[in-house]
C-alpha cells in the first residue's frame, strides 16, 4: 500500500495519505493501514470548483495551517489551526521556536482527533498556502 496522488482540477499537490501503516494496538508494530480518503493534503482552495471536487472525494473537514486568512473558498466544515513555521525544535530554549513546535503539534493532534473521533469521524483535507512546507511537515509527522 502506498500514498496516492490525486488529480483534482484547480488544486495542486493533492495526496491521499491512506495506506500509511498504523499501530492500532499501541504495541510498537504496524498492524493496520490508514484508510484511503481519511486524510488528504494539498494547497489552499482557490475556486468553487475545487470545493466541489474535494466534496466529491468525501472530504468532510478542512484544516487550514496558515495564519488568519480571509479566503473566499472553504469547505463548509472549516477550521484554522495555525502553524506559522515548519522549523521545529521541541527541546529549544528559544520561546519562538517553542511556540512553532506547539503550533505544529496542535495541528497534528487536531487532524488525528478528527479522523479517530468515534461519534463523528471526519475525512480531513489539510493545507497551507502551497502545500509543501507546513503541510509537508504535518504529513511527515502523521
Amino acid at each position: 500500500m502506498g500514498l496516492r496522488m490525486l488529480d483534482v482540477p484547480g488544486v495542486r499537490n493533492v495526496r491521499d495519505l491512506g495506506g500509511l501503516p498504523v499501530d492500532i494496538d499501541d504495541d510498537g508494530t504496524a498492524d493496520g493501514y490508514l484508510k484511503y480518503g481519511k486524510l488528504i493534503r494539498g494547497i489552499k482552495l482557490n475556486s468553487s470548483n475545487s470545493i466541489t471536487e474535494l466534496n466529491n472525494l468525501g472530504l468532510t473537514k478542512e484544516l487550514d495551517l496558515r495564519e488568519a486568512t480571509s479566503d473566499t473558498y472553504k469547505l463548509s466544515n472549516y477550521q484554522r489551526v495555525e502553524a506559522q513555521n515548519y522549523y521545529m525544535k521541541h527541546n529549544s530554549s528559544n520561546s519562538q521556536e517553542q511556540e512553532y513546535y506547539a503550533m505544529t503539534r496542535a495541528a497534528v493532534k487536531q487532524a488525528m482527533l478528527d479522523i479517530t473521533n468515534s461519534t463523528n469521524p471526519q475525512n480531513v483535507y489539510f493545507h497551507c498556502r502551497i502545500g509543501t512546507d507546513r503541510t509537508g511537515t504535518v504529513a511527515y509527522i502523521l
